[in-house]
């Protein structure tokens, strides 16, 4: 589903929580395209487990009414 550089600056910033110039060091590749990458991740992931979480808005409207 993403590819590697996707994958690996995904991981690094949002699991491993580096910032995007170290990412951007440790991958040999420019900020700008760290950027980029983890934008395009973070869209693909999205389009990918939303559909499988069936969210709807009345669910989420149900989760925050108080219980009786």
């Amino acid at each position: 589903m993403l590819g590697d550089v996707q994958q690996q600056v995904f991981l690094l910033h949002d699991v491993e929580e580096f910032n995007v110039s170290d990412i951007a060091q440790i991958l040999n590749i420019k900020a700008s395209l760290v950027k980029g990458s983890l934008d395009r991740a973070r869209m693909l992931l999205q389009r990918f487990l939303v559909p499988k979480l069936n969210v709807t808005s009345s669910a989420s409207a149900h989760r925050d009414e108080p219980s009786h």
